[in-house]
């Protein structure tokens, strides 16, 4: 193994470009005080945990408390989540560099470049609160892998046992980090076929899935014992539903959705890592490569590692867990480069032909060599033009929202309030410019106005009206000015008074006159139906 120490050293200029990167594409949202779901709790009430120990995150808990994270600071969480994600590129590419079994500078570039700046992370990391812990437990994953490599290296059990630890940990902090460590365990053996011999290989399957399964049990019965009234897999399973064919029928569409980039999220980086996948799949099989059967399983262990949980749950993947499918792309990727003979010195696949043919195939293969890093760096640039674009429509949204709390407080400071409860009923749709994705384009709480969170499809919400209410008077309450919350009671007086107006006046709406009605025991806001 390579020392990172000397790795780093040779190489600093690699990671200055990095962290350069990642300043420029999330600098800017990392100290951006847009308003975003669930801020409210965090910043009225201060001090606390949020509902992080009801689902069993003890380690963001153990994080925030550590740091002094569990009173708002979102400046503080600004700095620590940039420098975690540098350290989690650095430990990318370090990995690269370890599976690889020498030193690429542009493949291990590459894979960071995929891995780290994808779409689903701009809504993970809307969520500001939990950025920098969300990177933490990332770099605990990778670090994880690159334990793993040692102790296959070396056959040591207190690898072993670090590795676990690593997991317990990372799992505790997000629930996610348990398919990311699927995605890693598959990585390394893809990338060791070439190195490992079948017993070696065998022993590397038969450890990832013993250490895996303790780590996850032992992660389990922690949340479930201590920490939580449910863990992940009793709150994540799809299975019990009760309706087994609409189950099937949401995964499917759930991976043609991924597939087929059917939204802004999901670009055509898994679709190029599939057909560059079968295509070296197609290649291997048909020169009858030596190891092809192993080759074929760490092929389709990696296409299929990002999905495994999502099957076992039967639950899709929500876009902000969404962090193995960078790393499962980037991985297929840089493999295939890799076997083009993209890195330094490395073996590709024009040394496995012929001799008579061996000039014009190392002619093709240089060509096919360049086209492909081209296109990898051409998804790079495709992948971060959309992260940009979806930071840029948050903000957008946002300042449009505070314009209308402002609005809408001048109205309330003219009525006579004296403590009156306020109600909210209906929502507004977002107000964004022609370059901001619509809520349609972007089905996230990124693209929705913060006056129709409780809106958004599939949020659990048993009072969707009760919810946009209280979610509302505490963004209010987030920029300094407090209003009453109304009971549960009060809101059905109102809603009861919005459904008779409706048959009266249906086009009273805000902004109208006729929007706001003040009654003796509260003032009704009508955003909409």
């Amino acid at each position: 193994m390579i020392n990172p120490k000397d790795y780093f050293k040779k190489h600093g200029i690699q990671s200055v470009f990095l962290l350069i990167f990642i300043v420029l594409i999330y600098g800017t949202t990392a100290f951006s005080n847009a308003f975003y779901v669930d801020a409210e709790a965090v910043i009225n009430h201060p001090g606390g945990v949020y509902n992080w120990n009801e689902i069993g995150r003890f380690g963001l808990i153990g994080l925030k408390y550590l740091i002094g994270g569990n009173w708002y600071n979102p400046y503080l969480e600004g700095v620590l989540f940039l420098l975690t994600y540098w350290i989690l590129a650095c430990a990318s590419v370090y990995l690269v560099t370890t599976l690889l079994r020498k030193e690429s500078v542009l493949l291990s570039t590459l894979f960071a470049g995929l891995a780290l700046f994808f779409p689903t992370y701009a809504d993970q990391f809307m969520f500001r609160f939990q950025a920098f812990e969300i990177a933490f437990a990332m770099v605990l994953v990778v670090i994880s892998g690159l334990l793993f490599i040692r102790f296959l290296d070396t056959r040591k059990k207190g690898y072993a046992i670090a590795i676990v630890i690593l997991e317990v940990l990372s799992f505790g902090i997000y629930q996610s980090m348990v398919n990311l460590m699927i995605v890693i365990f598959a990585m390394v053996y893809l990338f060791s076929i070439s190195y490992y011999e079948k017993k070696d290989r065998v022993y590397l399957i038969v450890s990832s899935i013993i250490l895996f399964v303790t780590g996850f049990v032992i992660y389990e019965v922690i949340a479930k014992l201590f920490f939580s009234s449910g863990t992940y897999l009793s709150d994540s399973i799809g299975w019990t539903s009760g309706d087994f064919k609409a189950t099937i029928m949401n995964l499917l569409a759930y991976y043609k959705h991924c597939l087929l980039s059917q939204d802004v999220f999901y670009p055509y980086t898994f679709t190029v890592s599939v057909l560059v996948a079968v295509g070296m799949l197609i290649y291997i099989l048909a020169t009858g490569r030596a190891r092809k059967g192993a080759y074929a399983l760490g092929i389709f262990a990696m296409l299929a590692s990002p999905f495994l949980l999502s099957v076992f749950t039967g639950s899709p993947t929500a876009y902000r867990a969404q962090c193995m499918l960078p790393f499962a792309c980037a991985a297929i990727i840089i493999f295939v480069l890799n076997e083009l003979g993209a890195g330094e010195d490395g073996k590709s696949l024009a040394g496995t032909n012929a001799k008579a043919n061996k000039e014009n195939v190392k002619a093709g293969t240089k060509i096919i060599k360049y086209v492909a890093v081209g296109a990898s760096v051409a998804l790079i640039v495709v992948q971060c033009s959309v992260v940009l674009r979806l930071f840029y429509t948050q903000d957008t949204i946002r300042k449009n929202d505070e314009i209308t709390a402002i609005e809408i407080m001048n109205r309330l400071n003219a009525c006579e309030t004296d403590g009156k409860p306020v109600v909210f009923a209906g929502h507004l749709e977002p107000k964004g410019n022609g370059s901001c994705y619509t809520k349609d384009q972007a089905q996230s709480f990124l693209a929705y106005s913060l006056y129709g969170f409780a809106y958004v499809d599939g949020v659990p919400v048993e009072d969707a009206e009760y919810c946009n209410t209280h979610r509302i008077l505490g963004y209010f309450e987030s920029l300094g000015f407090v209003y009453t919350y109304p009971t549960q009671e009060v809101v059905n007086k109102a809603l009861a008074e919005n459904e008779a107006v409706n048959g009266e006046a249906e086009t009273a709406y805000w902004p109208s006159d006729g929007s706001v009605i003040e009654t003796d025991e509260y003032v009704l806001i009508r955003l909409s139906e």
